[in-house]
């Protein structure tokens, strides 16, 4: 297991924020109101599709980290780096 980076420590701030804005809607009685609603899915949406950039990303970093490994590793046994 791996401690959280400060990124990933940013973005469980901006999910316990929108987490507290359910009982905050709860007790101003916005939970009925059209635009509250709609700006809590937005964020939702937005923060989903974010999380799956990131995913990606790091997918495609660890990918190109795995290839540069094996050129290296590969040079090495040639005796190519000096």
């Amino acid at each position: 297991m791996t401690l959280p980076t400060k990124g990933e420590a940013f973005d469980l701030g901006r999910v316990a924020l929108w987490a507290a804005m359910v009982p905050a809607g709860y007790l101003l009685g916005w939970l009925s109101s059209v635009a509250f609603v709609s700006v809590l899915s937005v964020w939702a949406l937005v923060e989903s599709a974010w999380a799956a950039y990131r995913a990606g990303d790091e997918k495609a970093l660890r990918r190109i980290e795995g290839k540069l490994d094996a050129l290296l590793s590969a040079q090495s046994e040639e005796g190519s780096i000096r």
